[in-house]
């Protein structure tokens, strides 16, 4: 039985929050101090009150400035950004504060957009690549995934090792919410990423 397009989007987003929640108790934990707690296993089930992090906010960001983008016909670059300041004004409500990385906070305060060509900072954190699964849903093809996934991470992240891993996973939710296959869809994403860095 096909899937149907919507339910794709809601699983990528629905397992992204998931995900985030199952991690949120042990994201700052060693992993000597995850087995300690946890036991030798580690977190196998979601807390009993799970919570979100920044990423699963900002990942909603992006979706937010996204679909800003396709009613509206902004820019989607500029549309994600207006949601990442947003998002950046939310933080300080301390009942929506979920561990934000200082990477993101610092480069959304001075109000100036990062990009390739204008580098905010030399980043090589994961705030960038843990927002960006949005953009695969919504990309025409593996090369706007690819470029739109950079760009929206070098919003914020501007060494190359910071939005090379967002152009990667955003290609990979495309070709995966094509019908590609993981492993084929692996093999693409590293092409397209050895094509560009070389």
């Amino acid at each position: 039985m096909q899937m149907k397009t919507e339910d794709r989007y809601l699983g990528c987003m629905l397992g992204l929050a998931l995900g985030d929640a199952l991690g949120a108790p042990v994201e700052f934990l060693s992993l000597k101090a995850i087995k300690h707690v946890h036991g030798p296993e580690g977190l196998a089930n979601l807390p009993l009150y799970p919570l979100y992090t920044d990423d699963t906010q900002m990942s909603l960001a992006t979706a937010y400035g996204l679909l800003d983008y396709l009613n509206y016909g902004q820019n989607p670059v500029d549309a994600v950004y207006e949601r990442y300041l947003e998002w950046l004004q939310s933080q300080n409500n301390p009942s929506e504060r979920r561990s934000p990385g200082r990477t993101c906070l610092t480069a959304l305060s001075r109000e100036k957009k990062g990009s390739v060509k204008n580098w905010l900072n030399d980043s090589k954190g994961c705030g960038g690549v843990m927002r960006v699964a949005p953009v695969g849903l919504v990309a025409k093809s593996a090369k706007e995934a690819f470029e739109l996934g950079r760009d929206c991470a070098a919003l914020t992240h501007t060494h190359p090792t910071g939005y090379l891993a967002a152009c990667f996973l955003a290609q990979l939710v495309y070709h995966l919410m094509n019908d590609m296959n993981l492993m084929d869809s692996l093999k693409e994403c590293r092409k397209i990423l050895k094509e560009y860095v070389s």
